[in-house]
């Protein structure tokens, strides 16, 4: 059943207005976060990226490959490589994400990988290190309302558990 896109963007519209009230900021565009409610789960076409510029093209790799947006150190790390050629900064990106251990344990699958970029990780090893869900934790997943919040980025998720009152 698809969504109307109205709804996530009323979402994100709530979310930057409460933020901004505690002087926090979502750090992304409305954009870059529709753009990830697109995104199947455990796959990601990355022909949906490929046509932002270097920064937001990194955010948007983040956002849709580990499900989260990037953090300082990741700007830090990338900073320098923004000005780079399209192609040679988007394939660095995606090596580097594809490779490192967090998207090996995001068990995540990509298709349409026109950076040629080759993951170390194959499809079983993804699988072995995959977290399995407790039946009660899969069962509450399976919640309408859980899946639009799923939606959001790590960092957004815990500011949002954090405002509802529902922060550990």
């Amino acid at each position: 059943m698809a969504v109307n896109v109205d709804i996530y963007k009323y979402l994100y519209n709530y979310t930057k207005d409460r933020l901004s009230e505690y002087g926090e900021e979502i750090g992304y565009s409305q954009e870059l976060f529709l753009l990830s409610t697109e995104t199947e789960e455990n796959a990601v076409d990355l022909l949906k990226i490929r046509d932002f510029e270097n920064r937001d093209f990194m955010a948007a790799a983040y956002i849709t490959l580990l499900q989260r947006v990037p953090d300082d150190k990741a700007y830090a790390v990338w900073e320098d490589k923004f000005e780079e050629e399209k192609s040679e900064f988007q394939k660095k990106v995606i090596k580097t994400i594809i490779n490192s251990n967090e998207f090996r344990i995001k068990g995540m699958r990509i298709k349409n990988n026109y950076t040629e970029a080759v993951s170390s990780n194959d499809s079983d090893a993804a699988a072995m290190a995959a977290p399995t869900l407790s039946p009660a934790l899969a069962n509450m997943r399976k919640g309408r309302l859980f899946k639009i919040y799923s939606k959001f980025p790590y960092g957004v998720r815990v500011r949002l558990r954090k405002i509802f009152g529902v922060d550990k």
